[in-house]
């Protein structure tokens, strides 16, 4: 599956994750589910839009079927960075952080 991420006006990609306690949203997912879940174009629509989850699902089971998703962690928020910026999505108890690999890094 090939993934069309979202890209403002200033060249900025959508980077999707959820910062709500008790629910993470591509944490935990397989590759190809956590690409989707992280930069689809029209899920970052919906975000921008406010869309009613019950239109994400539908969605979501378009795209992918059987897929599951807990939605639980909707709405979410996004995190604008530059293509090609390298990242991890940290989780803690639901709580995803997006976190730049420059500030993992740790120099002897």
């Amino acid at each position: 599956m090939t993934v069309e991420k979202y890209t403002d006006a200033r060249g900025q990609v959508a980077v999707l994750y959820s910062p709500g306690y008790g629910a993470g949203w591509s944490s935990g997912l397989h590759m190809e589910e956590k690409e989707f879940a992280l930069f689809d174009a029209g899920l970052v629509q919906f975000v921008l839009d406010g869309t009613d989850v019950r239109v994400v699902e539908a969605y979501i089971e378009d795209k992918l079927g059987d897929a599951y998703f807990y939605m639980g962690g909707w709405p979410l928020e996004i995190e604008w960075l530059a293509p090609g910026t390298q990242f991890t999505i940290h989780e803690y108890d639901g709580n995803e952080t997006v976190q730049l690999i420059r500030d993992l890094s740790c120099t002897a």
